[in-house]
């Protein structure tokens, strides 16, 4: 057992500035190699010396004192030894913290005050202003660069500090869009360079999800934009913040959201501020949902010129589509399903689409022959095969659209007088002109 004379250590707290003489530097040679083995008793009196005399010998010191601390925390069962070793870890972050602002080497001063945020909310949770503050700063000075776990910690206690009516939902919503942003950023960022921060990421951004989630609703949103537009209008990051947290929330799927005039002209202004294929998607989203499908497309179009990623070009290209498909441009509809094929490598969507397009063309591409009227079907059928054998996950859509198609096929008396044979080649005129295969039934 550690002896309560470890408290001794928050005694001193100014940093030594001399040059390390022999006794921290064989202190330190003491420490480091019992840390290695983790001989966790052996090092301690090591430790005490040098977080005392030598605070500046090198990163180790923080980070492997930081371990030796945590263990002898979870072993402790004294309750004032225990409130000691969680003293001296605070003090140790302290340090480190002042460290920090003139030498780089031992971390970023917001990272560390982040590290002092979540010990605080597994040591001294029921302290909620404290924790609030602490990781605010740290999410103030990393901005997206803010570890998951203080996001989380951030977004927990401004819910709690809500609940105690110490916030508003006017603060729990503005924290939860400024972290959101700051989740977004990294899931783009990590998604193929780091798995491990990437899955953190997906998790903060569910935990901020249900946290915030009693003050986050639409009508809580909108009911924000009313109030603060005008004040506001002319700042790009929080109309950015607000478009996000609106089009995440879906809020514009229901009517009486979309009808307020403000939200159109705040999806208006915030392409204004930021002409990025995000805000032009967001933008033609909007108009799709509230049927004005020319302006859709018009800022499809842009978003889809602005897109970097070939993915985010593709689902563009697919959402375009759809809207071609609606104003009946089915060539173009399917000229942009094409498009999206070409740039994401078997996805079966595109041709799942395709076949769709075709298999609802039966009655404008009908010529008054009962076999030739269902010619679509096995174009569509075409599609719906050839999707499933490139990607494997549409397996299941792609087999019950064939099923769908395959009773759509004519029978064999339809086929027989005009002289049409199973497995026969033919071409489908209308606006598809594509060579398929007879399919009788």
């Amino acid at each position: 057992m550690i002896s309560s004379s470890l408290i001794s250590v928050a005694l001193s707290a100014t940093l030594s500035t001399f040059s390390f003489n022999d006794d921290c530097k064989k202190e330190f040679s003491i420490f480091t190699e019992n840390m290695k083995t983790k001989n966790y008793e052996y090092a301690m009196p090591s430790f005490r010396y040098l977080i005392n005399n030598c605070a500046e010998i090198g990163t180790g010191l923080y980070i492997r004192g930081e371990e030796l601390l945590n263990h002898f925390i979870s072993k402790e069962k004294n309750e004032s030894v225990k409130e000691g070793l969680i003293d001296t870890l605070f003090i140790l972050l302290d340090k480190r913290i002042e460290i920090s602002k003139n030498d780089s080497k031992y971390g970023k001063e917001g990272f560390i005050i982040g590290k002092k945020a979540n010990y605080y909310a597994l040591h001294r949770k029921d302290q909620l202003e404290v924790i609030y503050e602490l990781s605010k700063k740290s999410v103030e000075i990393e901005g997206s660069e803010s570890a998951a776990s203080v996001m989380s910690t951030y977004m927990q206690y401004t819910a709690i500090l809500n609940t105690k009516e110490k916030l508003t939902c006017d603060d729990v919503i503005n924290v939860y869009n400024l972290l959101s942003e700051y989740i977004d950023d990294n899931l783009k960022r990590y998604e193929e360079t780091d798995t491990i921060k990437y899955a953190n990421n997906q998790k903060a951004q569910e935990n901020v999800d249900k946290l915030a989630g009693a003050c986050l609703t639409c009508d809580n949103l909108v009911d924000i934009l009313k109030r603060s537009f005008e004040a506001n209008k002319t700042n790009p990051v929080w109309v950015k913040r607000t478009v996000d947290a609106l089009d995440r929330k879906k809020c514009l799927k229901e009517e009486q959201y979309r009808k307020e005039d403000l939200v159109l002209q705040l999806f208006d202004v915030n392409v204004g501020f930021n002409p990025s294929s995000d805000g032009y998607k967001k933008l033609a989203r909007m108009h799709v949902l509230m049927g004005n499908i020319n302006l859709a497309q018009t800022n499809y179009e842009k978003a889809i010129e602005l897109a970097v990623q070939n993915e985010d070009k593709a689902q563009l290209y697919m959402e375009f589509a759809l809207t071609q498909a609606e104003k009946g441009q089915y060539s173009q509809a399917r000229n942009s399903a094409r498009n999206a094929a070409k740039l994401r490598e078997n996805w079966g969507k595109p041709y799942l689409f395709i076949g769709d397009l075709y298999a609802g063309s039966a009655s404008r591409c009908s010529v008054g022959n009962p076999c030739e009227d269902r010619a679509v079907f096995w174009a569509a059928a075409d599609k719906y095969i050839y999707a499933k054998s490139i990607d494997p996950s549409c397996s299941d859509e792609a087999n019950r659209k064939l099923g769908i198609a395959a009773a759509n096929y004519p029978s064999k008396d339809n086929c027989f007088f005009d002289g049409f044979k199973e497995g026969q080649s033919y071409t489908v005129g209308c606006w598809i002109s594509e060579s398929t295969t007879v399919r009788i039934k």
